[in-house]
């Protein structure tokens, strides 16, 4: 089956079950699918088309009720057949069998509580999981020879954070854990992180309300992208100004100096949320005007990229472009 999501996340066991749940519900919930394939849920009808009614002795209004409701449905389908595509694309073959087999009904959240039921570990297994997995992450930059690049790192911490917030994790609660994210944030940002792991072992009470591990990591890459942005100007500067930078989307004129795989704005655009948040978001209107300019023949080398990445999906490019998480695609 062939998808145009990341399928390197692949469900093939025990073990690998949270990371790809993780993928799943990530994806579901970009699109305002999840509460129609959460296999935890009740069933959801929504999955299944209207009944037909009686052509014969049905009201004209009863008709155009029954459009509508067809037309909600088809748009509807065409967001969790992007996830049909995915679940198949990246299960194995044969468990991905087993549970068609076994699934109550022919939807896909049937067939998710069946693979649920079958892979999905124990608590304790989960959360030991997600726990040595966050720790793994969190230490990475501090490992001899590793060469990570700082947004690789954040993204991959962000992941796994994620996941840890999903099991409840103890390992991400109270002052130790926000040292530890300090004390590898040093092979980014020395200065910085230094600083603030001296000001959080003083003695005494703080005049300031103490910021959470997540506002850490956000403002770690909130420094990241302005350091970037530092660079760029420079180069920029030291070719006399030359440079167009990049057209994106995001503007119906000029350019900016991030690629637009890089952009928040058009990231929140595509999926809803953008990493780390902006301080002011795209409304409705104009994130509809970002969507649609995307479909431009000139940025069709961009679509593509977006679509590797994840951002968008190759079927939400060609159909008619709404809100992300609204009920039409």
């Amino acid at each position: 089956m062939v998808t145009s999501l990341p399928t390197s996340v692949r469900l093939t066991e025990r073990n690998t079950f949270p990371t790809w749940y993780a993928q799943l519900k990530y994806h579901a919930r970009a699109r305002g699918i999840w509460d129609q394939i959460d296999p935890d849920a009740p069933d959801r009808p929504g999955q299944l088309p209207p009944e037909l009614p009686d052509l014969d002795n049905s009201t004209d209004e009863e008709l155009r009720a029954y459009q509508i409701r067809l037309s909600i449905h088809s748009q509807l389908a065409s967001k969790i057949q992007v996830l049909w595509n995915w679940v198949y694309a990246s299960v194995d073959s044969q468990r991905l069998e087993l549970a068609v087999l076994r699934a109550s009904n022919q939807t896909l959240q049937a067939l998710l509580r069946e693979l649920k039921r079958d892979l999905c570990p124990s608590d304790d297994d989960w959360k030991e999981q997600v726990r040595r997995t966050y720790r793994e992450i969190t230490e990475k930059p501090l490992l001899e020879g590793t060469d990570l690049e700082p947004r690789a790192w954040i993204t991959e911490w962000n992941h796994a954070y994620a996941n840890a917030v999903l099991v409840d994790l103890p390992d991400i609660k109270g002052a130790l854990p926000i040292r530890d994210f300090l004390r590898s944030a040093t092979k980014y940002q020395r200065d910085w992180a230094q600083s603030e792991l001296q000001s959080l072992a003083r003695p005494g009470p703080s005049h300031q309300t103490p910021l959470t591990l997540e506002q850490y990591a956000l403002w770690f890459a909130t420094l990241e992208q302005n350091h970037n942005d530092m660079i760029a100007s420079g180069v920029y500067a030291t070719l006399g100004g030359r440079s167009d930078g990049h057209k994106c989307p995001c503007r119906a004129q000029g350019t900016h100096k991030w690629k637009p795989s890089d952009c928040q704005r058009l990231q929140y655009a595509l999926q809803g949320h953008c990493t780390p948040p902006l301080h002011s978001n795209p409304t409705a209107e104009e994130a509809l005007e970002i969507r649609r300019r995307l479909k431009k023949d000139r940025f069709e080398a961009l679509a593509e990229e977006l679509i590797k990445l994840g951002w968008i999906s190759r079927e939400e490019l060609r159909g008619g472009f709404r809100y992300p998480g609204s009920i039409e695609a």
